[in-house]
């Protein structure tokens, strides 16, 4: 997914809005718990890229949010 700076506060990646670098993006489980892969090993942490750009792999189906420190 993506992250980005979102300068007027609309909730909407609007043109000129450009990518959040350098955050930490950490999934978490339906219960705000850090989630598990479908090994169900611990998903490390991912940190976006100069774009913003981040991703997790190995997960199963179901539903997650994500905390993010900047």
């Amino acid at each position: 997914d993506y992250l980005w700076i979102d300068t007027n506060h609309d909730g909407l990646q609007s043109e000129g809005e450009t990518g959040l670098a350098d955050a930490t993006v950490t999934l978490l489980d339906k219960d705000g718990k850090p989630a598990k892969d479908m090994d169900g090993n611990a998903i490390a942490p991912s940190i976006t890229g100069a774009d913003g750009l981040y991703g997790f792999t190995k997960l199963s189906e179901g539903d997650y949010s994500i905390s993010v420190t900047a």
